[in-house]
């Protein structure tokens, strides 16, 4: 049996760039499933379905990619999403979570002004304030070997004025302060003021996962714990 935990480093095998797992969820059903990014776990789409996903620096397998959203370079993306199912012998639990080492609470929407954290590879975590939220023009981000425009995102700026994230910490989820509500999942950084990152909000469409899975209609994190 192999533990996996939120702000694990990850890759999909084959690939060099890793990310991080931001946690664990269900739809309804026993199946557990990891989430980072599409540029984490998709590779832009270069990818199949069932492709290893496994803990950065070794051969350990995590998981297999599910699901995730297309990301297109000649048109506007909104989500920065994909799903692992986890492998037989996982074992996930949530690490660090600030007041509740148990589980997380539920998912919603930020309030501009709000408190909120993520939790890094090494486990501590990071602080800083929704200074925007659903920002409605063009956020130009650099993956691969292209740029991708996004727009619909949210943004954190750190309270300590170090950067909020660095490299490889993509996929992490971004909770509340507050109550360890989950927020959103970590996208980027803002190259022209490092203090300031990006999030994919968590929406009442499941992130668009419904597109690809009709019959979902409950998207929970994951409380069961052996």
């Amino acid at each position: 049996m192999s533990d996996i935990y939120n702000g694990m480093r990850i890759i999909r095998r084959g690939t060099t760039n890793p990310g991080t797992l931001g946690g664990f969820f269900t739809f309804g059903g026993d199946e557990i499933f990891g989430i980072s990014n599409n540029h984490v776990l998709a590779n832009l789409g270069q990818c199949k379905m069932g492709d290893k996903i496994c803990k950065s620096g070794s051969q350990i397998v995590v998981g297999s990619l599910q699901c995730w959203i297309d990301i297109n370079s000649d048109s506007t993306n909104y989500l920065d999403v994909a799903l692992f199912k986890l492998a037989p012998d996982a074992r996930p639990y949530w690490r660090m979570l600030l007041d509740d080492k148990t589980v997380p609470g539920e998912i919603r929407m930020a309030e501009e002004g709000e408190r909120v954290y993520m939790v890094t590879n090494n486990g501590s975590t990071k602080q800083g304030i929704v200074s925007q939220l659903f920002i409605d023009k063009e956020y130009l981000v650099s993956l691969g070997d292209n740029e991708y425009a996004f727009t619909g995102l949210s943004e954190v700026t750190s309270l300590s004025g170090s950067p909020f994230s660095e490299p490889g910490e993509s996929g992490s989820l971004v909770f509340s302060l507050a109550n360890n509500d989950v927020l959103g999942v970590l996208m980027g950084t803002n190259e022209n003021n490092k203090t300031r990152s990006y999030y994919v909000p968590f929406v009442h469409d499941n992130l668009g996962i419904c597109a690809v899975y009709p019959s979902i209609e409950v998207w929970n994190p994951y409380k069961n714990f052996a």
